[in-house]
């Protein structure tokens, strides 16, 4: 295919531009938010300039598909689409080559309302993030049509994807406006992406030091709470090592802990054996505890150390969580009980409430199960397995700290980050297992980003929009001087034939003033060529004039010659060309005698033919003989003609002088006509009533009409020749068919003669053959046993004779009747031919054991009845002639050779002497005696005479018992 999109350098350069819009889009310049900066138009571009609307719109929308996959909404692709569509429409109906400008017009007019509608309206976007994607997307458009002019107009693009060219020129002011907008635009685009990044990286590290902050703060309160108890509780653990447990002192402490630390709601010891011996409620009732007091009991007995339980929680007691202290009773070294406390973690929450202070902070702390027990946000207390990471996509900002995404608010990035929190999660310590979770959401740093965002997009549209305005004025400014000298020098040179007045403008640019110069320099040098070309083109005017005059005479010329020249060959008899000839002659050349003249063998000559003004003498029919022409027929051979314009005032032989003084001529012309090197004459003409200055055009005329009456004699000759010819042929054709008709008649004769005698032959002979058979057989019968063995044997050599006699004339008969038998074609299947004529010789087959092979024959067009006496004369002569071979074999094929079909029947039996095949097929002819193989000699005859009849041939090849093989064809027509 050559579209042809097997693939084309357009078809591969047209791939590689959309794929490369679909890259560029993906491949994008992240601002903040995920407010990308994409560059996929710019190919889009070149595809919509170079490759027309349809495959613009297209690149449009596979390039705008990209922002699906990576802003997860189809209206930027549709936005994108109606851009490629809407300026691709105007650049190729409209002859609007600028797509910078098509392309503003188009934000201005579609897409800064599609922009609103789409994301303020149907994705219900906060207005501020609507107002800053409305200023990033036309100044991303526009700065891409931008680049793809600049790219088309300075890079032969065209060229390397061998595509006709787009825009062809773009003037100096576009030029102009163009890189004035690209350099101004470009470093206040990359200022403001750079500054607005960093703002995004300084709200980033101004978070994560208030995370630290807080977390230091939040730590040392924490801290503090759980060690104070801590302290209480192992000084109750203290009293009871050295005083017995029911002792008044250990009531005291304890009420006096319960007074200090409200938040222990339940304190109890237990003795070495587990067993409660002391239990105080702060509620004064008997409760039990929340805990499996001796599950922690058993882990304070194996690793004496304080242990802090995950919390649990009585719902008809508190909304607040409990967590169980427990702290062993050691004395001297030796385990001995354990005081158990259940701490209420409500004053734990109201600790990190009071510590926020109006902070946009949210605080949890987590047990070793991540269950909440504390937390500023009480919706949350008690919410098991809690994982802040499962709902967000995470971004880690140092070692603890993270910005967590909440990806299931909204697809929008920008939405994500308004829902989005800054964490920080950190362990306690080892003696409090609890896990510290500090958030702070983002959303204020969202809007002062999104503030400051807004003011520098606004910053660069209103740079882009100034550097429009500006560039405009100043490419218009630079260029103007450039449009009033190309207005002033458009069509100078038809100025100033005309003589119109120029003014030159002034200019304080040195390069104008110098151009300026070389133009007026270039004017004077104009009008001072134009003078000449004047004077220049008169005189060629002159000289055109007499070129046209010969020429117009030079075409009458040719035409004049051309008409004879028709007239002479319309015709093929030589005396009505030869008249015609000199008729147009005198009529073109307006002389007083033209006459041809041929010339005889004696130098004497006849003229054949003449025109002649009535008032000078014919000549024609004259034997003219002029004295002087054997000195010059020399020069008539090789071609020269004879000019003379005086012959009053020419120097002649005196002979020569008087042959034309009595023919009054003046002036004459004599040109030969050769034919194959040989003077066959000449054609000359006279002017007789004055001399006559000869031009050269009459000359050259009278020469090419001369070699023009060659090649007529010479046609006319020879059609003459090929008519005789044709005469004899035909005689000698007409006495041939006359002599093959009657050969024709004799030969039917002899054949009628022919049949006849055999006829009477075979009736004539057949009766006394049949009764010296038949009497010989009654002799046999009736007088055998008289007669001695001698008669009988004479009596038996009488009949056999007979019989063999018998055998003769019927294959006489059988030859002579194949030339009246009609051949009657038909498709014969030589295979069921073959095989039913070998059953005829089962039995001698069988009983000598010969063997037979027959390969696959094919099919052939011939007379049934005749074939099957072929194939019965060569199938019986090889069963006969390999009768005294022991292993006999017959071999019946096909071989092709030239695609000719050859049949063969291969035996080895006795063979023949092939000095003697050319009497193989004669009729009575044998190779060998009846003694050793009876036959009567004719049946290779027939055989032949068959084959020939349906226009094939047969052959043999043998040795001298070593066997024969017999071939023949059969043509289908």
């Amino acid at each position: 295919m050559k579209s042809k999109l097997f693939l084309s350098r357009p078809a591969i350069a047209l791939i590689i531009l959309i794929i490369t819009g679909f890259v560029g889009n993906y491949c994008r310049w992240t601002l903040f938010f995920d407010i990308d900066f994409i560059f996929g138009s710019i190919a889009v571009w070149i595809v919509v300039c170079l490759y027309g609307l349809r495959w613009g719109t297209l690149a449009g929308f596979i390039a705008g598909y990209c922002t699906y996959v990576i802003w997860h909404h189809p209206y930027t692709t549709v936005t994108f689409t109606a851009e490629a569509l809407f300026v691709g429409w105007l650049f190729h109906n409209r002859q609007q080559n600028n797509i910078v400008l098509l392309d503003a017009l188009f934000w201005l007019l579609i897409g800064m309302p599609l922009v609103w509608l789409f994301y303020g309206v149907i994705l219900g976007i906060d207005q501020t993030q609507v107002l800053i994607i409305l200023m990033k997307q036309p100044v991303n458009g526009i700065f891409n049509a931008l680049m793809a002019s600049l790219m088309l107009t300075h890079l032969p693009i065209h060229h390397w994807i061998k595509r006709p060219a787009s825009i062809n020129n773009l003037s100096l002011q576009q030029t102009l406006f163009n890189l004035l907008v690209l350099f101004v635009s470009v470093p206040t685009l990359l200022l403001i992406v750079l500054s607005s990044n960093q703002v995004v990286d300084d709200i980033k590290n101004t978070v994560r030091l208030n995370l630290n902050d807080a977390s230091r703060y939040l730590i040392v309160e924490a801290q503090g709470w759980y060690e104070r108890r801590l302290v209480a509780a192992n000084g109750l653990a203290e009293l009871a090592s050295t005083t017995p447990i029911q002792n008044n002192l250990i009531r005291q402490r304890v009420a006096f802990t319960r007074l200090n630390f409200p938040d222990f709601k339940h304190i109890y010891f237990l003795d070495e054996t587990g067993t409660t011996v002391f239990d105080f409620n702060s509620d004064n009732k008997i409760v039990e505890s929340a805990f499996n007091q001796n599950d922690y009991f058993e882990q304070l007995k194996k690793t004496p150390q304080p242990i802090l339980s995950p919390v649990m929680f009585q719902p008809d007691r508190s909304k607040f969580a409990i967590a169980l202290l427990g702290v062993p009773i050691k004395r001297d070294g030796k385990f001995v009980g354990a005081v158990l406390s259940e701490i209420d973690l409500s004053k734990l929450t109201n600790l990190f409430q009071s510590s926020l202070d109006g902070e946009n902070l949210d605080i949890l702390l987590l047990d070793q199960q991540q269950t909440v027990a504390s937390s500023t946000k009480s919706e949350l207390i008690g919410n098991p397995k809690f994982d802040w990471r499962k709902d967000g996509k995470i971004s880690q900002i140092d070692e603890n700290s993270y910005h967590v995404l909440s990806v299931k608010s909204s697809y929008l990035v920008m939405v994500q980050w308004q829902k989005s929190q800054f964490i920080k999660e950190f362990k306690l310590n080892t003696n409090f297992p609890w896990t510290m979770v500090v958030q702070i959401a983002a959303k204020p740093y969202v809007q002062q980003i999104e503030r400051i965002h807004t003011r520098n997009m606004a910053i660069l549209l209103s740079v882009s929009a100034l550097a429009l305005i500006l560039a405009a004025l100043v490419s218009r400014q630079i260029a103007k001087p450039l449009l009033q000298l190309a207005e002033i020098t458009t069509n100078l040179p038809n100025k100033l034939l005309d003589q119109e007045p120029i003014y030159w403008l002034r200019s304080s640019v040195t390069e104008l003033v110098i151009l300026i110069k070389n133009f007026r320099a270039m004017s004077s040098s104009l009008q001072q060529k134009f003078r000449e070309i004047n004077q220049a083109n008169e005189l060629l005017e002159l000289r055109v004039q007499e070129r046209t005059q010969d020429l117009s005479e030079q075409n009458r010329r040719i035409e004049i010659f051309a008409k004879v020249t028709l007239t002479i060959r319309q015709s093929i008899e030589l005396k009505e060309i030869l008249h015609r000839t000199v008729i147009e002659i005198h009529k073109i050349l307006q002389t007083d005698r033209v006459f041809i003249y041929q010339i005889n063998p004696d130098l004497t000559g006849d003229v054949v033919e003449e025109s002649v003004v009535s008032t000078y003498p014919a000549l024609i029919g004259f034997k003219i003989f002029d004295p002087c022409f054997p000195d010059c027929i020399n020069d008539y051979v090789h071609g020269r003609i004879s000019v003379i314009n005086d012959i009053a005032n020419c120097e002649l032989k005196s002979c020569y002088l008087d042959f034309l003084k009595q023919f009054d001529v003046k002036a004459n012309i004599i040109v030969p006509i050769l034919q194959a090197d040989q003077l066959w004459g000449l054609l000359v003409v006279h002017q007789c009533d004055r001399p006559r200055q000869w031009l050269p055009f009459e000359i050259e005329f009278l020469l090419q009409l001369a070699n023009q009456l060659s090649i007529a004699i010479f046609q006319s000759e020879l059609v003459v020749n090929l008519r005789q010819n044709e005469q004899s042929l035909q005689h000698l054709n007409e006495q041939l068919e006359n002599r093959v008709s009657q050969r024709t008649a004799e030969l039917e004769s002899a054949n009628k003669d022919l049949e006849s005698f055999a006829y009477s032959v075979s009736h004539d002979l057949r009766a006394p053959l049949r009764a010296i058979d038949g009497f010989s057989r009654i002799l046999q019968e009736d007088y055998g046993d008289r007669l001695d063995s001698e008669g009988n044997r004479f009596i038996k050599v009488v009949r056999d004779n007979a019989q063999r006699m018998g055998e003769l004339i019927d294959d006489l008969l059988n030859l002579s009747r194949l030339n009246r038998k009609e051949i009657s074609r038909q498709s014969i299947s030589i295979n069921s031919m073959v095989q039913r004529i070998l059953k005829d010789f089962d039995a001698e087959i069988n009983n000598r054991q010969v063997e037979v092979s027959v390969d696959d024959l094919p099919d052939c067009q011939a007379d049934s009845s005749l074939l099957t006496q072929v194939w019965i004369n060569l199938i019986s002569n090889a069963v006969k002639y390999t009768s005294k071979i022991a292993n006999a074999q017959i071999k019946i094929g096909v071989q092709s050779h030239n695609q000719e079909i050859i049949y063969f029947i291969r035996d080895n039996g006795a063979g023949f002497d092939m000095q003697y095949a050319d009497k193989l097929f004669g009729v009575f002819q044998r190779m060998h005696l009846e003694q050793e193989f009876e036959g009567t000699g004719i049946g290779l005859a027939i055989a032949q005479r068959i084959v020939q009849r349906h226009g094939g041939r047969i052959w043999a090849e043998a040795a001298v018992n070593q066997g024969a093989t017999f071939y023949f064809t059969i043509p289908d027509k």
